[in-house]
Order: C-alpha cells, then sequence, then structure tokens
C-alpha cells in the first residue's frame, strides 16, 4: 500500500521523521536507483512498485495543502523519497508481524477488509418494487414504537443517604393509595434533576429522562395506576403513564428511508458472509477436539 488517499503533510512528516534518525545515527540514505522500471511505476522497492496515479495522487494533495497551482523545486523528489519510505517501512512492519501484534492495527486493518468487501461491488439503487418486498418481508422490524407520556413524583436522596427519601416515597404512595391526587401529592416531593416534557415519548427517550430502571417500569405499568418507589439515579420517583400509544404497523411511504437503509445493511451483510465462507472453504483450520 502506498500513500493512495493520505495527507501529503503525513507522508512528508514520516519522511522528515526518518531523516533526522538517519542523520543523528550517521546513516546514509539509500538513493532511489535510476534504471528502467515497469510501466505505470515510479519506483519499485524490494520488487514491489509504487504506481504513477499513487505519485501523481500525492503530488496534487500536497500543492492542495500548500495552496498553490505549482510545486517548488524539488518537490517532486521528496516527494517520491517519502514514498519509497512509507513503502520500506510497511514492508518492515510486515516482516516483523506488527498488524498481528498490535491489537488496534489488527482491528483497523480487520475494518478496513470488512469495508473493502461490502464495497467493491457497485450495484444499483435497489427499485421500488425491491423495497416494497423488503418492506412486506419484515413488516414487525419497521412497527412504530411504543409512545409513553409519564408523569413523576421525585425524592431526592441527595445528602441523605436515601433513607428519608425512601421513607417520604413510601409515604406518597400511600397517599396515593389512599385516593389523593397525583398532582396534590407531587406539591410535597422535590424537583427532579431532569424535568420530563410533556407529550409522547418513546422508551429510548425516557431512559435518557429517567434511567433505564425507572423507564422499563413506566413501560410495564398498566391502566393508571402509580409506581411505587422506583430507585433510579439520585433519587426515588412514582411514576404514572397518563397517555401511551401501542406499538402500530407502519406505511411503506412513511418509512421508506429506513427500510432502503435496512435492505442496503442486509445486502452487505449477506455479501460478508458470502466471502467469509469462500475464505473459509479455502483455509486449513484446526481445532482440539473439546472446547478451549
Amino acid at each position: 500500500m502506498t500513500a493512495l488517499g493520505r495527507s501529503p503533510t503525513v507522508v512528508l512528516a514520516v519522511g522528515a521523521t526518518i531523516g533526522v534518525l538517519m542523520a543523528a545515527y550517521g546513516i546514509a540514505r539509500p538513493s532511489i536507483e535510476h534504471r528502467d522500471v515497469p510501466k505505470g511505476a515510479v519506483a519499485v522497492v524490494n520488487g514491489t512498485a509504487i504506481t504513477t496515479v499513487d505519485y501523481q495522487q500525492a503530488l496534487q494533495a500536497l500543492k492542495s495543502d500548500r495552496k498553490r497551482q505549482s510545486l517548488e523545486p524539488g518537490d517532486r523528489e521528496r516527494v517520491l523519497e517519502r514514498l519509497v519510505d512509507e513503502e520500506l517501512l510497511l514492508q518492515r512492519a510486515l516482516a516483523l508481524d506488527i498488524p498481528r501484534q498490535d491489537g488496534k492495527i489488527r482491528a483497523s486493518l480487520t475494518r478496513a477488509m470488512i469495508a473493502s468487501i461490502v464495497g467493491e461491488v457497485e450495484e444499483a439503487p435497489p427499485s421500488e418494487a425491491a423495497l416494497e418486498a423488503h418492506f412486506e418481508a419484515h413488516r414487525d422490524y419497521f412497527r412504530q414504537p411504543t409512545l409513553l407520556e409519564v408523569e413523576q413524583i421525585f425524592f431526592s436522596t441527595a445528602g441523605d443517604g436515601g433513607a428519608p427519601a425512601l421513607g417520604r416515597a413510601q409515604a406518597a404512595t400511600g397517599r396515593l393509595k389512599a385516593g389523593e391526587s397525583f398532582e396534590d401529592v407531587a406539591r410535597d416531593a422535590d424537583s427532579p434533576p431532569v424535568a420530563l416534557p410533556r407529550g409522547l415519548l418513546p422508551l429510548g427517550k425516557l431512559v435518557d429522562y429517567l434511567g433505564p430502571t425507572a423507564a422499563r417500569t413506566a413501560s410495564e405499568l398498566e391502566g393508571d395506576g402509580a409506581s411505587g418507589p422506583v430507585l433510579s439515579g439520585d433519587g426515588y420517583r412514582l411514576l404514572r403513564v397518563t397517555a401511551r400509544s401501542g406499538s402500530a404497523p407502519a406505511s411503506f411511504t412513511d418509512v421508506r428511508e429506513q427500510v432502503a437503509v435496512d435492505y442496503r445493511r442486509r445486502a452487505d451483510d449477506r455479501r460478508l458472509r458470502e466471502y467469509l465462507e469462500g475464505l473459509r472453504a479455502e483455509a486449513e483450520l484446526r481445532r482440539p477436539k473439546e472446547a478451549p
């Protein structure tokens, strides 16, 4: 791999660092031998060609980085030297098996390979008929989520160790069971750290306001009764659902963009799975008789 798609500043910086180290240790930089190279290449490094395309792109990137229309004297030779240095470093890293030993590099290479596999085929956008068929085959996936409107009574545990807040929350629960209104009991409570907005909210948004435990409790409430004290965050909450919109089937028109994204995602998954199956078929794989 050469400097294709990389910033020339990075390429030049790498080369400059190498030059400083060579000078510090009295190491002479090996010159590029002027011999014939294959057509379409500007240099060959241990049998690996640096292509004319990569070289021209590095030069163009350098001009863009400097915001100039022309190169300075010596730029062409310096860019070529840096590309050679980069190839030498890459070859050395591979020889030392660094990509396998370094977890971050290994993960980066794996991600790049996956991106290459799923992106190597230029596919035409799916037709409307294909998207509608995909929607019909996965209707449940595109169902509209349940929406809830929730009210809360909050008792803060900040600075009290939790016991007084729990006692107040339990007393408030008793008052609600005795018939007092939710609004009257709430007047004697604390202000929540984040106020709940009025209106229907999806469960994911309720988690942002209440925390996962309280949001789940609210989603499981039936009727208009209040929950018991729920410890969530820095306080106890009594919760009541005042409105609910059940999970409803979506129309294709409403979720067309989601359908298109999911269609592409599943197609990429299939392509990757097929590619991996091909690699496995060609590989020699051995495992112990007993699972590790």
